[in-house]
C-alpha cells in the first residue's frame, strides 16, 4: 500500500524555463490532479493574506507583504503547492518555520521547522504551561478554519507537547482525517503543524515532494 501511495506521487525537478518539454509536463502534471477539484487557483498575494492571517501571533513581526515564495512542489493527493516564509529587504529569510499552501483553494497543509534554521530563528515566545500551549493549538485550528475540530489526543514528552485534531460526524471521530501539531513548551514555539492526512483522507502515508 504505501509503494502504491509512494507511486502516485509525481515529483519534478526544474531543468530550465526554455525547456518546453519539462514545462509541459510540470502543466500537465498540475492539470491531471484531482485535488481540490473545482477549486480556484489563488495568486500568490492571495495566499500570502491567508498564511499571514493563519500564523497570527506567530509571526507577530510579519505581514502578507513580508511573505515571499521559498518553494514549489507537487503532490497528486495535494496538487500544486507553494512554501512561504518572511522575507526582510534583503531578501534573506527571516524565520525558521515554512507554511506550504495549495495553489487551488488556498488550503494550509504543512508548517514545518528548518532545523538548519533553528538556533537563529525559532522566535521563542516565553515558557508555556500545558493549558496555555492546548488553548495555542486550539487557536491555531480555529484560524486554520477548514471545519469543526475536537481534540484527540495529547502526548507530552520533555518540553514538547504533540496534539492530535479530528473532524466529526455524527458523534464519531474521524480519526484517518487528523490535523497534528507539536509545540515546544519550553521555548513556546510552533514546531510542527500537519493537515497531509485530512486531505488525502486515509492515504496518511503520502508525502509532498519538492520540485524546486
Amino acid at each position: 500500500m504505501v509503494m502504491e501511495l509512494l507511486e502516485d506521487i509525481t515529483p519534478l525537478t526544474p531543468i530550465g524555463e526554455a525547456d518546453t518539454e519539462y514545462q509541459a509536463t510540470r502543466e500537465t502534471a498540475r492539470d491531471d490532479s484531482p485535488a481540490f477539484e473545482g477549486e480556484e487557483e489563488w495568486t500568490n498575494e492571495e495566499l500570502a493574506e491567508k498564511i499571514a492571517y493563519f500564523m497570527g501571533d506567530i509571526w507577530t513581526d510579519f505581514d502578507a507583504d513580508d511573505l515571499a515564495a521559498g518553494s514549489e512542489g507537487y503532490s497528486a493527493s495535494h496538487g500544486s503547492y507553494i512554501g512561504m516564509v518572511p522575507t526582510n529587504d534583503s531578501n534573506e529569510v527571516q524565520s525558521a518555520l515554512k507554511v506550504d499552501i495549495s495553489r487551488k483553494g488556498g488550503h494550509i497543509v504543512n508548517v514545518h521547522l528548518d532545523e538548519a534554521m533553528n538556533e537563529n530563528m525559532r522566535q521563542p515566545q516565553g515558557e508555556m504551561g500545558k493549558e496555555e500551549a492546548q488553548a495555542f493549538s486550539k487557536d491555531l485550528i480555529e484560524r486554520w478554519g477548514e471545519e469543526e475540530m475536537v481534540v484527540g489526543e495529547v502526548e507530552q514528552l520533555e518540553n514538547k507537547i504533540h496534539f492530535t485534531f479530528y473532524p466529526e460526524k455524527d458523534d464519531i471521530s474521524l480519526e484517518n482525517r487528523e490535523v497534528t501539531m507539536e509545540v515546544d513548551t519550553q521555548d513556546g514555539v510552533l514546531v510542527e503543524f500537519r493537515a497531509l492526512a485530512y486531505f488525502a483522507l486515509e492515504q496518511e502515508d503520502v508525502e509532498l515532494e519538492p520540485f524546486m
